[in-house]
């Protein structure tokens, strides 16, 4: 049915005309000059969408509808360098300022990233102090509720294993989430003992409100 429907196939068709657009310029730069383009790095990015597209593409018309998890994440892969590539090249145009305009978004980006890497040793201790503190394999309950739960289409196991901060990996993710100040306090248990809240308040005096406001 998607091989058949018509936004699959319009879709389908400007992915082929923009793989081929990206590969006759990739070719027409390396012509006119090999060795500046092999010695630059955004012309390595581009090569490398370009064989991930045809991959992709290859992929698709070979298997059709493919629900492999690793093409899902090439997928999702392709589909961000595509939109860097876009910028990038958007970022080329001399109207409206929007040369200027890209390269201030990459300054403050890279900026920002520099300074998060800085301040990360203070996330990672909180998360894992979080997961020292809530932490814990969840108990998964009784076998007919997991039954229902898997027929449902999902878990709720996954969810309280995320927001219970129940792994080292999942504690950090939701720290650094929680720094953007989305955290639900109700399900973190505070009430066990006052030491956990005062940790909690700690948290959210030094990264939700100095740190968020240092790095904006």
């Amino acid at each position: 049915e998607q091989n058949e429907s018509t936004n699959f196939a319009i879709v389908r068709t400007l992915s082929l005309i923009g793989i081929v657009v990206l590969l006759l310029r990739e070719l027409f730069q390396f012509i006119l000059s090999p060795r500046v383009y092999l010695k630059s790095p955004i012309n390595w990015f581009e090569v490398t969408l370009i064989f991930l597209a045809i991959y992709l593409v290859v992929q698709q018309n070979q298997n059709g509808n493919n629900n492999d998890p690793h093409l899902r994440i090439l997928r999702a892969v392709t589909i961000l360098f595509a939109a860097y590539e876009f910028l990038q090249l958007i970022g080329t145009l001399p109207y409206l300022s929007i040369s200027t305009y890209m390269v201030i978004f990459k300054k403050v980006a890279a900026t920002y990233l520099k300074s998060l890497l800085l301040y990360s040793i203070l996330l990672i201790s909180f998360a894992l102090s979080f997961c020292a503190l809530f932490g814990g394999k969840i108990e998964s309950g009784n076998s007919n509720s997991t039954k229902s739960a898997e027929e449902e289409g999902g878990s709720n196991e996954d969810e309280d294993a995320f927001n219970s901060f129940s792994y080292p990996g999942i504690a950090i993710i939701k720290t650094i989430v929680m720094l953007t100040g989305e955290f639900d306090a109700s399900a973190l248990s505070l009430d066990r003992n006052p030491s956990y809240s005062i940790i909690f308040l700690i948290f959210v005096f030094l990264i939700t409100i100095v740190l968020l406001n240092l790095l904006g």
